[in-house]
């Protein structure tokens, strides 16, 4: 009885310890990539997690289905939806900058 005792308590101290390190990869990549951390957790594919301090937040977002043309810049070929572009994750639909932003990062400008 005594060993049963004893590898209950061992079973349910790793299952802890196996529940920290999950949150504790979940919230240092979440910091870096939300799709990614919500994946390594099997999440829904609908579903992201946003790293605030030592918590998360678990956002759902809703599917929708766009169409994207083809509009070439200064970069190159880029993708574009009204006001929109893919993020650089690939998931998730971002407003487009202008080209000004760029050339303020790269040291010129056109004044």
């Amino acid at each position: 009885m005594d060993i049963s005792n004893h590898l209950a308590r061992e079973i349910r101290n790793l299952q802890c310890e196996s529940r920290r390190a999950a949150y504790h990869t979940a919230t240092t990549t979440a910091q870096y990539d939300s799709w990614l951390a919500a994946s390594h957790l099997n999440l829904p594919l609908c579903m992201t997690l946003l790293a605030v301090g030592a918590s998360i937040l678990a956002l759902r977002c809703s599917p929708q289905n766009v169409t994207f043309e083809t509009v070439f810049t200064p970069c190159g070929a880029q993708p574009k939806a009204g006001n929109q572009t893919i993020s650089v994750d690939g998931w998730e639909p971002i407003q487009r900058k202008g080209p000004q932003l760029q050339e303020q990062y790269m040291g010129t400008s056109k004044s």
